[in-house]
Parts: C-alpha cells; sequence; structure tokens
C-alpha cells in the first residue's frame, strides 16, 4: 500500500512539473517530435551523483520551437537510415521555477 501512495504522489510531482507554462517560444520536444530518443539523466538517479538534481522535476526536453522543427527534419532523414536523434539534458532549471538561459 505505501508502494501505491509513493507511485501516486510522484505521478503528481511530475503532473504539476509538466503543467508548468514554458517561456515563450519554448515546447516539450515530445510534442513537436515523439520519436525523438529523450535521456534527461538529471531527473533521475542515473547520473554522476545518483539522484535526482534539485529542479529537475520530470523527464523532459525543453527546446526552442524553431530548434525543435530543425530537429524533427533531421529526425525523418536519420530514419531512413534506421537510426535516430537522441537529446540529453535538455534544459538548466533554476530555483523558483525560472528557466535559465531560455530568455531573451
Amino acid at each position: 500500500m505505501r508502494t501505491i501512495a509513493l507511485a501516486l504522489a510522484w505521478i503528481s510531482f511530475v503532473a504539476q512539473a509538466c503543467a508548468q507554462p514554458l517561456p515563450a517560444d519554448f515546447v516539450y520536444l515530445r510534442d513537436v517530435d515523439a520519436t525523438i530518443l529523450q535521456d534527461i539523466r538529471y531527473a533521475g538517479s542515473n547520473n554522476f551523483v545518483g539522484r535526482a538534481l534539485k529542479g529537475y522535476a520530470a523527464a523532459e526536453c525543453v527546446v526552442r520551437r524553431d530548434v525543435a522543427e530543425r530537429l524533427k527534419r533531421i529526425q525523418r532523414q536519420l530514419e531512413q537510415e534506421n537510426l535516430s536523434l537522441k537529446m540529453f539534458d535538455c534544459y538548466r532549471p533554476a530555483r523558483g521555477g525560472r528557466y535559465v538561459g531560455l530568455g531573451p
């Protein structure tokens, strides 16, 4: 029962993090092209510190819309050769819900 409660708490936490509005002109890469692989290690334990880093509430790749569209075009070319892009830790969160380096 405790495991179920922990799982539900985690799902709620991730859902809230994903619901946070993004800065203008930024998108979740999965919304533009869900076929691009994502390895957001700072949001989990498979990284150099062995635990999620503060600020990475969800394993999401956040990029500018124009970057996402370019990645999508490259992905289509790679798919013809049975290859795929793989994105690693696509943003740097800051305390207070702002994204460092994503603003104007």
